[in-house]
């Protein structure tokens, strides 16, 4: 009784009842948390039925609709993620062809001097490179002020959501590295394979 107290503490302290409440009004419970929670069923399968078990509850059955929608949204997510990507990289391509062609005047004089083809592309790539890096630090910037603004101060106060267990500062400051060097290399390697595919440079 003294444990399930503690736990309906944690769980609903804030509640009006809460404060009047004492452990001798609680009935006896045993909680336990599987390793692995798909072998629910063998637990169940035991349990179910015998001496002193009012039920047994999955709460996997509970949440599956709530899982299959946040499983819709992530697909949603990474789809729209892939075709954003794509659509960039059409466009970078596009704008270094349209860079390189309006100094190909630039690039020829820089080849009749024996400049070697390398030499005359790393001024293009560095361009892509500076503008992606642009592009990923606008992107973590608002990467912080959503997770500041919209869930620190916005969704996670919300009393309907607080069931929910959203991203910390942590997962965020994690993937921060990530998008700028992603920003920084796929234009870069975008710019290059251009580079060598449409441009005699």
């Amino acid at each position: 009784q003294d444990e399930a107290y503690k736990h309906y503490k944690e769980q609903f302290g804030d509640s009006p009842l809460a404060s009047s409440l004492t452990p001798d009004q609680l009935q006896e419970s045993y909680r336990i948390k599987l390793k692995d929670p798909e072998k629910y069923q063998v637990i169940a399968t035991a349990f179910d039925g015998r001496d002193g078990v009012q039920s047994v509850q999955d709460q996997k059955g509970i949440l599956d609709n709530l899982f299959g929608l946040l499983e819709g949204v992530n697909l949603a997510a990474l789809s729209l993620m892939a075709l954003m990507l794509v659509v960039a990289l059409m466009l970078i391509v596009n704008t270094v062809r349209v860079s390189a062609f309006s100094r190909r005047r630039e690039t020829g004089i820089m080849r009749l001097v024996g400049a070697s083809g390398f030499y005359i592309q790393a001024p293009f790539i560095m361009e892509a490179a500076v503008a992606g890096l642009i592009g990923g630090g606008v992107a973590c910037g608002f990467l912080v002020i959503a997770k500041y603004f919209i869930i620190d101060h916005g969704l996670a106060l919300s009393e309907k959501l607080n069931l929910i267990n959203f991203i910390g500062w942590d997962a965020v400051l994690t993937k921060l590295p990530l998008i700028l060097a992603i920003s920084l290399l796929i234009p870069s390697l975008a710019a290059f394979f251009t580079l060598r595919k449409y441009q005699r440079v």
